[in-house]
C-alpha cells in the first residue's frame, strides 16, 4: 500500500476518533435522559399553569389571605389592601347588576382606615368567607340574600357592636 495513503487514512482516522470523542464527551457531560424528560415535564406544567391562570376572570387573579392579625387582598396590579382584624367595624356585600360577564359581587371590609373592597371570586376567598360567617353576629340570612342579588345593592352582614358603659 502506498505511504501516502496510509498517512492520508490515518489523517482522516485521527479525525473521525477526535469529533466521535468530543461528541461522546458532550454526551456524557449533557443531562441524562430522565433529566431531559423531566425538564420537559415542568416545561409542559409550567405553560399549562400559564394558560388555565389567563383563562381566569380578572377579579379572580385578586389574592386574598387571613392572618390571625389581619385580612390582606394582594390585587392583580400590585397594590395590596390590609384590614386589622381587631380594626373592622363593619362587613358588606355589594353587588352589581353587571355579572356574569363582569365582577358582581365584592366584600366591603370597612375599618377606620376606610374600605377594602375584595372580590367574591378571590382566590383564597373560602378561607375569608369561613372568617367573616365565624363573626360574632355575622347576618347568615343577609348572606344568602345578597348572593342571588342581581341588582347593584348592599347588604350588611356583620358590624361591631360598641361596647356600652
Amino acid at each position: 500500500m502506498d505511504p501516502l495513503l496510509i498517512l492520508i487514512l490515518a489523517v482522516v482516522a485521527g479525525i473521525v476518533v477526535w469529533i466521535a470523542s468530543g461528541l461522546y464527551l458532550r454526551y456524557q457531560s449533557g443531562p441524562s435522559a430522565k433529566e431531559m424528560v423531566e425538564r420537559a415535564i415542568r416545561r409542559q406544567r409550567e405553560a399549562s399553569a400559564k394558560r388555565e391562570e389567563s383563562k381566569l376572570e380578572p377579579e379572580s387573579l385578586a389574592v386574598v389571605r387571613v392572618t390571625d392579625a389581619e385580612i390582606i387582598c394582594e390585587h392583580p396590579d400590585g397594590r395590596s389592601d390590609r384590614v386589622r382584624r381587631d380594626e373592622l367595624v363593619k362587613v358588606e356585600i355589594v353587588t352589581t347588576d353587571e355579572g356574569p360577564f363582569a365582577p358582581d359581587l365584592f366584600w366591603a371590609l370597612h375599618h377606620a382606615g376606610g374600605v377594602c373592597a375584595i372580590p367574591q371570586s378571590a382566590r383564597g376567598g373560602e378561607e375569608l368567607l369561613e372568617h367573616l360567617q365565624s363573626l360574632s353576629g355575622f347576618d347568615h340570612g343577609t348572606f344568602i340574600e345578597a348572593m342571588g342579588s342581581t341588582d347593584r345593592a348592599r347588604f350588611l352582614c356583620w358590624e361591631r357592636k360598641l361596647e356600652g358603659p
